[in-house]
């Protein structure tokens, strides 16, 4: 018997799967195929017994039907023999469906590995690339601090510099506060010197205002008003004595008026003399000559100040 062709084998588990099926639970057997195989005919064009039998073919007349049923009992073991035969997997087809299967087996390993591969340079092109991205953040967002912190310190520098200018000028404000403090004080200090001394020369005049009114006609007034020069360094008038101006002077400006009436004077003689001058402290000028004049006309002292009397 000869081998079939593999197409014949490729068919053949499902055909004879079939037939053995049938074959089991007593049914008849269905046809296997329209083609007969190529073992089933002979070398001379003559057909095989067995297949003659199969394919209900008639030799001789009415002494083939005898002869019919005696090949088919003769033949029925064996086509149930060869039935149950190609019932099973060749062993070929067995070997071949197991390297097919290791095979396929083998392509779904690459295939995985190929995937894992790619997954993995995947991910690792992922994770490198988050890191870029991470850095490029950081980087941005130092650069961004850092600006600010630069301007911030510029800025602190400055407000530094700024409170440091300011903290001088409050230093010389303040010795300049305490400066003008001291010389008001000082001001103060002469100015009620000043009004002491003027107090005590309107006291003194007005005691030789009383005087005079009784010793009228002495001539005591010139004296007193020669006795209050003060003579020094700021006289212009040459030849006084230690003991003040000479008689002349002391009768020219000590001309007292009488009592109740206040003195002219001693410049234009029309005037009231109101105007104190200094240092020499003599009332004998109204107060247009004593702006005027540049020394006192009773005695020839310079004049440094003035001082204008009320007596009101």
């Amino acid at each position: 018997m000869t081998a079939m062709p593999s197409h014949h084998h490729q068919q053949a588990p499902f055909q004879f799967q079939q037939q053995a099926s049938c074959v089991g639970v007593g049914l008849p057997a269905p046809p296997v195929s329209s083609a007969a195989p190529v073992a089933q005919y002979a070398a001379g064009g003559q057909m095989f017994v067995g297949d003659a039998a199969e394919s209900g073919v008639t030799f001789g007349g009415g002494a083939g039907a005898a002869q019919q049923e005696m090949v088919a009992m003769a033949m029925a073991p064996r086509k149930r023999k060869r039935v149950v035969e190609q019932g099973r997997t060749p062993p070929v087809l067995e070997i071949g469906a197991a390297d097919v299967a290791a095979h396929f087996h083998q392509q779904l390993v690459d295939v995985d590995r190929l995937v894992l591969q790619h997954t993995a340079k995947m991910w690792a092109d992922l994770t490198e690339q988050r890191r870029r991205h991470a850095r490029q953040v950081v980087a941005t967002v130092e650069a961004a601090a850092g600006k600010r912190l630069r301007a911030k310190e510029e800025e602190i520098q400055r407000m530094g510099r700024l409170n440091w200018a300011l903290e001088e000028r409050v230093k010389s404000l303040y010795v300049e506060a305490q400066v003008w403090r001291d010389l008001a004080q000082s001001n103060e200090a002469a100015s009620n010197a000043l009004r002491g001394e003027l107090q005590q020369a309107l006291d003194a005049q007005q005691a030789r205002l009383c005087g005079g009114a009784a010793g009228a006609g002495t001539g005591t007034g010139g004296a007193d008003d020669a006795e209050s020069c003060c003579c020094g360094e700021n006289d212009v008038v040459a030849g006084a004595g230690a003991g003040g101006a000479g008689p002349e002077d002391e009768e020219e400006a000590g001309t007292s008026s009488p009592p109740g009436q206040r003195r002219t004077c001693a410049v234009c003689g029309e005037g009231a003399a109101e105007v104190l001058l200094l240092p020499c402290r003599h009332l004998c000028a109204c107060a247009p000559c004593a702006g005027a004049a540049r020394a006192c006309p009773a005695c020839g002292c310079a004049k440094n100040g003035s001082v204008c009397v009320n007596f009101s």
